[in-house]
């Protein structure tokens, strides 16, 4: 860990005045300080309302309007809004129409 970070270090250091470095991370607490001081700028997002996550349902089944995505996801839409990011709930969703579409063929 400590040879991954040093050279993580050697390469910003090394970046042109000209370059925008822009990282993302879901554990901020696990990025080493020395990292952390080399970002003049950080941007908080917060987790998605139950709200958000039920609109982002309503968006893939427009997306999706050719499949019975309600349908689809009837068994496992609890567990989907239960997912604490946007990310991990459309793996979930993605999965289940795989799942859907296979199972069609």
């Amino acid at each position: 860990n400590i040879k991954i970070v040093s050279a993580l270090l050697l390469e910003i250091d090394r970046m042109p005045s000209n370059i925008i470095l822009i990282s993302a991370t879901n554990n901020e607490s696990l990025v080493d300080k020395a990292v952390r001081r080399r970002f003049n700028y950080f941007l908080s997002i917060e987790e998605p309302t139950m709200e958000g996550k039920e609109d982002y349902l309503k968006m893939i089944e427009k997306k999706y309007e050719a499949l019975p995505v309600a349908d689809i996801l009837k068994e496992s839409k609890d567990q989907i809004l239960s997912e604490k990011n946007i990310a991990l709930m459309e793996n979930m969703i993605m999965k289940e129409i795989k799942k859907y579409i296979i199972a069609k063929k």
